[in-house]
């Protein structure tokens, strides 16, 4: 047979080979571990809310989904990972409101939190509450003005990094009362937390799952919620609304992401799995009843509201002219 002939033969069972391959690795899915990136520290308020979701997940798909904390910058460094993964579905990105909403309106990313990833699940939300030390003097929000005010610049509030939600919420605070408080950021919530309660920063705004047991067990004194109602673990707390702070609402959401391209019907795929794990009452009920609202979305409502969050926070973040740390 002349050999020009057999040239686009050969490229044709090629061009079929890839394609075959290529409906066989999306159709067959899952067939091996699926490995979700954790971008905080094992044992925090993220890692505690993913890894019972990841075993129902497991259990749904019949593969094992693993969990793969990648800690720092914020949850930079595991969003980065995931980013430049294949998109074939097996690395998972448990995302925030940090890395994939607002960070980039702070700083320079290796990634593009837009084109580099697809929104695939809403997993919850949960607000923020305004701690002290149990000694503190500053009993009420009044108290915290008061003495912010008498003393510019010398209170200080903890986060967790630029754009986590405790330091957006402290920011949105000195905005709308023209306070001067100063930022102390940390890599971890466990670390910030023990300097509240060693006396050596005066406020934090902390997740409310994560700040409970502080709570209850009297080291911490709340004296606000950020949500626009009274959370029912904490009923005697007010919200920041009610307190003179209109619409003054903020909060840590989760949300999981896979990189850019991964094909639709594995979005779609996981997507329901995720929906139908966070929906049964056994988990339902045991995350509310650590402060999360879980919220089942689709893929595309998922992406709408993580647009939404961006531009909430832009004008926060430009008008306190918010800067890298």
């Amino acid at each position: 047979m002349n050999k020009l002939k057999i040239i686009p033969i050969l490229l044709s069972i090629q061009v079929l080979f890839f394609i075959n391959l290529s409906y066989a690795q999306t159709h067959n899915y899952p067939n091996k571990i699926i490995r979700i990136v954790i971008p905080y520290p094992t044992g925090g308020s993220a890692d505690g809310l993913m890894r019972p979701i990841a075993k129902r997940m497991s259990e749904i798909l019949g593969q094992p989904v693993i969990i793969d904390n990648r800690v720092g910058a914020n949850g930079i460094i595991g969003a980065d990972a995931v980013a430049k993964s294949p998109p074939d579905g097996y690395t998972i990105l448990m995302g925030a409101i940090g890395p994939n909403s607002v960070a980039a309106l702070m700083q320079q990313l290796p990634y593009d939190p837009v084109k580099d990833f697809a929104p695939l699940a809403f997993l919850a939300a949960v607000s923020n509450v305004l701690v002290v030390n149990a000694s503190s003097s500053i009993k009420s929000v009044p108290d915290l003005i008061q003495q912010a005010k008498a003393k510019p610049g010398q209170l200080t509030y903890g986060s967790t990094g630029n754009g986590s939600s405790n330091h957006l919420a402290a920011e949105l605070l000195k905005l709308s009362s023209g306070l001067d408080i100063t930022h102390v950021p940390y890599k971890g919530g466990a670390a910030m937390q023990t300097d509240l309660i060693g006396g050596h920063i005066s406020i934090l705004f902390d997740n409310l799952p994560a700040a409970l047991s502080q709570i209850r067990s009297g080291v911490f004194r709340p004296i606000a919620v950020t949500s626009l109602k009274r959370q029912a673990d904490i009923p005697d707390v007010p919200t920041m609304d009610e307190l003179g702070f209109s619409k003054f609402e903020t909060g840590a959401w989760y949300g999981l992401f896979l990189p850019a391209g991964t094909p639709k019907n594995i979005i779609d795929q996981i997507n329901s799995v995720v929906n139908k794990s966070i929906s049964e009452a056994a988990l339902r009920d045991r995350f509310r009843s650590q402060g999360f609202d879980l919220n089942p979305m689709t893929a595309d409502q998922f992406s709408e509201f993580v647009s939404t969050e961006t531009l909430k926070w832009r004008k926060v973040i430009y008008s306190a002219g918010i800067k890298p740390q």
